[in-house]
């Protein structure tokens, strides 16, 4: 890197993708700012990538800033401030976890590994204290303007995480943690605003969301009080880490809650008036209906840790069950994990005409009402008797 002078704000370097690897696995490379893009690529946009550095085409340049300097050990560790998704994509694929043409990092030939090791990467070098938040926020915004587009869900639960309910449903997805919350709001409002593009537009956060945070949903959204859920959002048990970066898992939740609170099942995704609505709804009310949905994944966590087959760890089925589950509590309750588990894989290796209907409802037209409700039906009669 070139040495820093006092009159820039930044400097220009290089290194080879081998020198970068080395940082990464000596934890040279952080990611600290949690208000940073999280990491969304498909695998075909990794492969893209690698495609890009084996034939010899420019990349974007990475930016970083120190982190640290530890004055002890005598080492220094850089934070990625733009830059992410490429290295990540890189190093997974220098550790073999996915394919390219067929071949992972280890089947190269010999030409094809010197090839991406030598590739020459531009760093961009911010003179920033590492302790220096606004000058840092301020780049990230700049940075981000034109790169990868919000889906619709991060964009809803961006513009309505002023709501209640849309407060509750990142808490327990584990998208943020409770102490951290209101620093998150005030975070994610200054950095994500973006352009009305026709999706969400009536919608919008005021500067000071984070200081407006009731505190009777704090002490709902307490950590001993919504594990059960929090396990299984979080985890790679039904949601892979793709899932969970895209806020898939926090999109379920919304759905299953919104079920569970209302007592019915809803037609597709939950719309933004409906979280405004549930928003409004008596804490106590959220509180005993949080307390069923946690009991009801606990009831679902036996299942999976009793070794059910893995079709019931499927999205359709987990949307299922833990609604039937939250709003027949008590009567569930009853039914013990072994009988439950032995009655859904009896079912499932059966040739009922019902399970035909139940599987053909897990594959096709998933979201909609009737299908959902079909789904339900099925496994109330056959769990409960109905």
């Amino acid at each position: 890197m070139e040495k820093r002078t006092e009159e820039k704000s930044f400097s220009l370097g290089r290194l080879d993708i081998v020198d970068l690897y080395e940082w990464h696995t000596n934890g040279k490379l952080m990611y600290e700012t949690y208000f940073q893009r999280q990491f969304v690529w498909k695998e075909k946009d990794k492969k893209d990538l690698i495609d890009t550095i084996m034939k010899g085409y420019p990349i974007p340049a990475i930016f970083i800033c120190d982190a640290k300097t530890n004055y002890t050990t005598l080492s220094k560790t850089y934070n990625v401030l733009d830059g992410r998704q490429r290295l990540e994509s890189i190093f997974e694929f220098l550790d073999n976890k996915y394919e390219y043409k067929g071949k992972k990092f280890n089947q190269l030939d010999e030409d094809e590994k010197k090839s991406i090791l030598n590739y020459n990467i531009t760093l961009i070098q911010m003179y920033l204290e590492p302790d220096d938040t606004d000058k840092i926020k301020e780049i990230f915004k700049r940075l981000n303007k034109n790169s990868y587009n919000l889906n619709k869900m991060e964009k809803q639960s961006t513009q309505l995480v002023e709501y209640d309910y849309m407060i509750i449903a990142k808490i327990v997805s584990g998208i943020v943690q409770i102490e951290k919350i209101e620093s998150y709001l005030d975070e994610i409002s200054s950095l994500f605003v973006e352009e009305d593009d026709g999706e969400i537009d009536d919608y919008s956060l005021e500067e000071d969301a984070g200081n407006n945070i009731p505190s009777e949903i704090k002490e709902l959204c307490k950590f001993e009080r919504i594990s059960n859920i929090n396990k299984l959002l979080t985890t790679d048990i039904v949601f892979s880490h793709y899932d969970r970066q895209r806020q898939i898992a926090l999109q379920y939740f919304l759905n299953i809650f919104a079920c569970i609170i209302k007592d019915e099942i809803i037609n597709r995704n939950v719309p933004e008036k409906l979280i405004i609505e549930l928003s409004e709804i008596d804490k106590n009310i959220l509180s005993e209906k949080l307390s069923k949905c946690n009991d009801a994944c606990g009831i679902l966590l036996g299942l999976y840790d009793e070794g059910i087959d893995s079709f019931w760890k499927n999205k359709t089925s987990f949307f299922t069950l833990i609604v039937l589950f939250a709003r027949n509590l008590e009567k569930v309750k009853k039914i013990s994990v072994e009988r439950i588990k032995q009655i859904l894989e009896e079912f499932q290796n059966s040739n009922e005409s019902e399970w035909e209907k139940y599987n053909e409802a897990s594959r096709q037209g998933v979201n909609d009402k009737k299908v959902r409700e079909l789904r339900e039906q099925i496994l109330l009669k056959l769990l409960l008797g109905k």
